[in-house]
């Protein structure tokens, strides 16, 4: 009897036991990185634009899964050729290094918004005509870079500086590039930074003509930190957005979202923007929506994305892959325009011929 007494207290001194052996391999073995995680160093290349399609790359993880063109691709040339025949324009087939780097989904996760894109093909369309660039940003921290310039770090490093640099690789202007001003008259590319600190759409709304040229042709835009998750900010974010898209030549916007982690919820100003966004047919991309599960998942990645874990400004890598996924957007817009394009020259069907002539009646 005694024996069958002792059973129940020797299962829990056995139970306690395991508790205890499990509680201390979690603290510390186990490390903090679940299956499936990114390993730490993943991102130990900086991978500019210009790199991803000028040459291979030497992409530890990609498995030579990389840009294929050994000589600096043209959209004249490698962008016909996909909407020839037929291949999709999706962001991983545009940048399929970056596309292994981040994964498929992370990459297409990250396109918070597509939009149908009209305004960007639009404005795609004049520069390939010969016209120049003129491209303003207009943003808060994340925009203005300010730990990148303590870090001496030099403007190429910056997420719309990439974009800029991509679309200027593709068009190029005449006489260069200039920058703060508008180039046009001078047959220059232009790129004008107004991005401030510490100022959201409230301020924008009413000030973005001091900040960027008025003949603007693309405007990024970077609020989704700076606008507080407040309803207030839904009005002054819908009244930037209509002042620009009112602006001569009915700019193209595209939001590029950042994201900090010195709040207390995930929820920011750029999650208000979403339904402006939608309804005024803005494309966003989100760096949030691509690598915050990851984050969750591997915390010693914030160090590679993150200059500072408390104050979350973005460092070089976080710019560079937000920044690359925005150039990817940019040579999907490219890939869908000539694709448009490449359909007015296929051979028109018989019974499609005349069905036009009847309807035109001249059938």
């Amino acid at each position: 009897m005694s024996i069958i007494r002792n059973i129940p207290r020797r299962l829990l001194e056995l139970s306690t036991a395991i508790n205890i052996a499990l509680l201390i391999w979690f603290l510390f073995y186990r490390g903090d990185r679940p299956d499936g995680a990114p390993p730490d160093g993943v991102w130990e290349k900086e991978s500019g634009v210009r790199e991803a399609y000028s040459k291979k790359l030497e992409y530890r993880y990609a498995e030579k899964e990389q840009w294929q063109g050994v000589q600096e691709q043209k959209a004249e040339s490698d962008l016909v050729d996909r909407a020839v025949v037929g291949s999709g324009c999706e962001m991983c087939a545009m940048d399929p290094v970056l596309c292994q780097e981040l994964g498929r989904r992370n990459l297409e996760r990250s396109l918070l918004f597509s939009g149908t894109g009209t305004r960007f093909q639009r404005m795609l369309s004049k520069l390939k005509r010969g016209e120049q660039l003129v491209a303003g940003v207009l943003g808060g921290p994340g925009a203005r870079h300010k730990q990148l310039t303590i870090l001496r770090l030099r403007p190429i490093h910056h997420l719309n500086r990439i974009v800029f640099d991509r679309l200027n690789y593709l068009f190029p202007a005449p006489n260069g590039v200039v920058n703060d001003k508008s180039g046009r008259e001078e047959g220059k590319n232009s790129y004008t930074n107004g991005a401030q600190g510490g100022v959201g759409s409230d301020y924008f709304s009413l000030c973005y003509g001091e900040h960027i040229p008025e003949d603007v042709d693309v405007v990024f835009v970077d609020l989704a930190i700076n606008d507080e998750a407040l309803v207030k900010n839904i009005d002054s974010y819908k009244i930037l957005v209509r002042s620009l898209l009112d602006l001569p030549n009915k700019p193209a916007i595209l939001n590029l979202h950042v994201f900090a982690l010195m709040f207390k919820t995930v929820t920011n100003g750029g999650d208000l923007h979403s339904g402006i966004a939608q309804f005024y047919d803005i494309p966003t991309v989100s760096l949030r929506n691509a690598l915050y599960h990851q984050l969750l998942a591997n915390a010693s990645l914030i160090s590679e994305l993150f200059i500072t874990k408390e104050d979350g400004e973005l460092g070089v890598k976080g710019h560079n892959l937000l920044g690359r996924i925005g150039a990817a957007y940019v040579d999907s817009q490219v890939c869908e325009m000539e694709k448009y394009e490449a359909s007015f020259h296929q051979p028109v069907g018989r019974a499609n011929l005349e069905r036009a002539r009847r309807c035109s009646g001249n059938g």
